[in-house]
């Protein structure tokens, strides 16, 4: 897709938080990783997307979130967007207008474009080829409506911006880093259905555009795109219990829970096959916090008031008050085949830094994003970011991908 993540993403824009900032510095040994030096490249970010809060209303969904939270004392966050204007209630809109959401297809593409970049849509590589300590050029495959052709690319520089999953992937396949793809990271997340008893419609509203950061970085609490047919996805989940939801969709909600993963993933390579084996496994900590989360997340729609509220865990029966909740999640332990998790935040798989212990390698670039052990090959994506960050994600990547491009522009 051209444009990736940032088409089909609600556009949420959040800086990373400041603690995690220096304690990733000390722990994975980046160079020049102050709050101060890093915050600059993420203010870069926010200013070319034009990042913005949303003109009210929002819509009954955000004040569900912003009055619940309020009423415990909680920390409530009213969050910006990749915006000019306001983007349209729609939460599938493309974006495709320089009004609207300012994903990459309208910004900083078309921006390369006129400086004299060349695009190849339906492009996929699948093979780096090196020659000692440089890479010397990329095999792809290209479809087209006669077919698809391979092709070979020479390259005196290579940026690899493939993804958490396919980055590392890639760099694996090609025999350039066994370290790539060990320490996959993510932010599990658990979601509710929360009916009300009156109208809310969620399906002519913002994506909620609050959130509960009371108990971040390690549990963020947020709303979730609405739709009858996303609906439908959590209600089918346990349709027997659920089924009359469909036809009260306009008095529900679909809210979450967020959780800054402390677990591990692997990413491997599969013979015969372009796509990678990915594996990740919740640590104690994940399944404490998810518990914690969701308990702390029914306590806001109650404060809101909902009449009822079902986790995403089969065969369950739903809330309707907030004991059921406390006695559900004392004991912090979800029945783990039955909970169904979910995420769309990943990263990790690329570590930068200059931690390079040979017991425990953590570090698959330099602080600069270039692969350790090669000359010309930079890593400037989600699998660079040393963990998982607590927030959505884009401002992050976005502000890493400017420090290792300027690094670049000041040694090449």
């Amino acid at each position: 897709c051209v444009g990736g993540g940032t088409e089909i993403n609600s556009a949420i824009m959040q800086k990373l938080p400041e603690p995690l900032i220096e304690q990733w510095a000390i722990k994975y040994q980046i160079d020049h990783f102050g709050v101060n030096e890093i915050n600059a490249y993420f203010n870069k970010a926010l200013n070319r997307v034009n990042a913005s809060y949303t003109p009210q209303p929002h819509g009954k969904p955000s004040e569900i979130l912003k009055s619940g939270g309020e009423k415990l004392g909680w920390k409530v966050e009213e969050l910006k967007r990749a915006q000019k204007g306001s983007i349209d209630i729609n939460p599938f809109a493309s974006g495709l207008s320089k009004f609207g959401k300012q994903s990459m297809s309208v910004s900083l593409i078309p921006e390369s474009i006129e400086r004299g970049m060349r695009l190849i849509s339906d492009c996929r590589v699948v093979k780096l080829y090196k020659k000692g300590s440089r890479i010397t050029g990329v095999k792809a495959t290209v479809d087209s409506l006669k077919g698809r052709r391979k092709i070979r690319i020479h390259a005196k520089y290579i940026f690899l911006c493939c993804g958490a999953i396919y980055s590392p992937t890639l760099l694996r396949s090609s025999g350039l880093s066994k370290n790539a793809g060990n320490s996959l990271q993510m932010h599990p997340t658990l979601k509710v259905i929360a009916k009300f008893p009156d109208p809310i419609d969620a399906s002519k509203s913002h994506v909620p555009l609050f959130a509960i950061t009371e108990f971040m970085p390690d549990i963020r609490i947020g709303g979730a795109n609405f739709t009858p047919g996303i609906l439908g996805m959590s209600v089918a989940e346990d349709w027997e219990n659920r089924k009359e939801l469909m036809r009260s969709h306009k008095y529900c909600g679909i809210y979450y829970t967020m959780v800054r993963g402390t677990g591990k993933g692997k990413i491997r390579v599969m013979p015969f096959s372009l796509e990678p084996l990915v594996s990740y496994e919740l640590s104690k900590t994940d399944w404490k916090n998810m518990a914690l989360g969701t308990k702390y997340l029914a306590e806001v729609m109650f404060a809101a008031g909902a009449e009822q509220v079902f986790p995403s865990i089969e065969a369950h029966q739903g809330w309707s008050k907030i004991e059921e909740v406390n006695e559900e999640t004392k004991n912090h332990n979800f029945p783990k085949t039955k909970t169904y998790l979910s995420t769309v935040h990943l990263f990790g798989s690329c570590p930068l830094g200059e931690n390079r212990n040979l017991s425990n390698p953590l570090c698959v670039t330099d602080s600069y994003g270039k692969l350790h052990g090669y000359e010309n090959i930079f890593v400037a994506d989600a699998s660079i970011i040393p963990e998982a960050p607590g927030v959505n994600p884009q401002i992050t990547v976005m502000g890493l991908a400017y420090r290792v491009a300027d690094a670049f522009l000041s040694s090449y």
